[in-house]
């Protein structure tokens, strides 16, 4: 069965149990597909291949339809509104990541018109959202908006399974970075197989590629600098890795996008 979420932030758990282990957040819009129930759960496979259970409230079912544009929210957050006006009552509130496809009516300049979850009509700022398309880019280009998302979220406070800009884990940050810019990369600090990614030695590395540590990944920066989402810096951080003696000092290795 497919599912599209429609909670602005729907945890994903290990367990079919809201008191288990946060293991990542499924964003309003996102789709997955549900192979099985399990009490009030679905155990779910994201489109980027993550695996868990939700909450069955948090999903509908979802019937593919090829011919809707959908679009990104790419501000922290956006208000989804009943009508195309600065005083029209908000529905909910969406954060960065979520999607939201295109309702087939006209919306007054400045505003957009989507389709939402459960197949009614709302309205949402236009300068908030962006299409999702393929990467018609150069590798430059491409690594210098990489490392501009992974920024956009500094200061975010640090939440485990988190991915948004109320709170997110290291490979929450560096996922989501690549994610805002068409490309979805393997969802945990550990390196796997599959995901375009592919190691490469520190004296290839640039700005834009990931730095894996036990247990931790970050996004290498000019200059010998990197940033992160910590425990440590109770958030996103940006800096110098040769400063960080535990990190430095047990780098495993360096990946970078297969361009």
């Amino acid at each position: 069965m497919m599912l599209i979420i429609n909670k602005p932030i729907a945890p994903i758990y290990k367990l079919p149990s809201a008191s288990s282990e946060r293991v990542d957040e499924a964003l309003y819009g996102n789709r997955c597909k549900a192979t099985r129930q399990e009490g009030g759960f679905y155990y779910i496979t994201t489109s980027y291949g993550y695996e868990g259970y939700l909450k069955m409230e948090d999903a509908t079912e979802y019937k593919d339809d090829e011919s809707k544009d959908f679009y990104q929210i790419h501000s922290n957050f956006a208000d989804v509104l009943l009508e195309p006006n600065v005083r029209s009552q908000v529905l909910f509130n969406v954060p960065k990541g979520a999607m939201m496809p295109l309702a087939k009516k006209e919306a007054p300049e400045g505003y957009m018109a989507v389709c939402l979850a459960d197949g009614t009509g709302a309205y949402i700022r236009e300068k908030h959202l962006k299409k999702m398309t393929k990467i018609e880019m150069s590798e430059s280009v491409f690594r210098g908006r990489v490392v501009e998302a992974a920024l956009s979220y500094k200061g975010t406070p640090y939440r485990w399974g988190g991915k948004t800009p109320l709170g997110i884990d290291c490979s929450g940050l560096t996922f989501m970075a690549y994610h805002l810019n068409g490309v979805d990369i393997w969802r945990d600090s550990y390196f796997k197989e599959g995901y375009l990614m592919r190691k490469i030695s520190s004296k290839e590395a640039k700005r834009g590629d990931l730095v894996h540590f036990p247990g931790h990944v970050a996004m290498l920066l000019d200059g010998g600098y990197i940033i992160h989402s910590s425990y440590d810096n109770c958030g996103v951080a940006v800096e110098r890795l040769i400063d960080n003696k535990k990190l430095a000092d047990s780098i495993l290795y360096f990946t970078t996008l297969g361009l």
